[in-house]
């Protein structure tokens, strides 16, 4: 039987939540520090529940990085669509990318 649609949501809201605590671990022990214990720890989950979802650390990481390009992408796709010059669209591009960096700090 196929899951739910509320129990995908539940899903994708406990990865949500492993990708968050796994953040801020990666943010304080970079990658070779980290441990799939202290994001378990730090996601508020047991390490069963974290390897349900990803098979190792650094495959959480790539989640991470995944997610981190999709939503600059998202976020610049409609600026090259929109210009007709593509020195404009550049110059367009880089400020964009600039605002993105002081949005989301560290």
């Amino acid at each position: 039987m196929a899951p739910s649609k509320r129990q995908l949501e539940e899903r994708e809201m406990r990865k949500q939540r492993i990708l968050t605590g796994a953040l801020e671990v990666f943010k304080s022990k970079g990658l070779e520090g980290a441990t799939m214990d202290e994001i378990a720890h730090q996601s508020g989950f047991g390490k069963a529940t974290l390897y349900y979802y990803f098979k190792s650390k650094e495959d959480v990481f790539s989640a991470i990085l995944e997610e981190g390009w999709i939503s600059i992408w998202e976020s610049l796709e409609p600026i090259i669509a929109d210009q007709k010059s593509p020195r404009q669209a550049f110059i367009n591009l880089l400020i964009k990318i600039a605002e993105i960096a002081q949005e989301r700090p560290g």
